[in-house]
């Protein structure tokens, strides 16, 4: 996957910082459970304008695990997979 992020921050008095506009873009990968039990993404990103005491740049780690205890069929999956291998015809 692909991400990206920009925002128009309005700071509280007293804590303002230069520059009113914050972005970053990262990306990442997941897998899911054949049975759709469980799935897994992990995600890496970077702040632009994010403040550091020795300039900008921020960076950031993240990992979800979902776990589905009830139904583990929707059916947002079952028209993914209807749709997983068809292939458009090329003239």
């Amino acid at each position: 996957m692909a991400m990206a992020g920009t925002a128009v921050v309005d700071y509280i008095n007293g804590l303002e910082q230069p520059g009113h506009w914050n972005s970053g873009a990262g990306g990442g990968f997941g897998y899911t459970a054949r049975n759709h039990r469980w799935k897994v993404e992990l995600t890496s990103a970077y702040g632009f304008d994010a403040i550091r005491s020795d300039g900008r740049g921020g960076y950031n780690v993240g990992m979800m695990f979902q776990y589905n205890f009830g139904k583990t069929r929707f059916a947002s999956d079952q028209a993914y997979d209807g749709l997983r291998n068809v292939r458009l015809p090329v003239p």
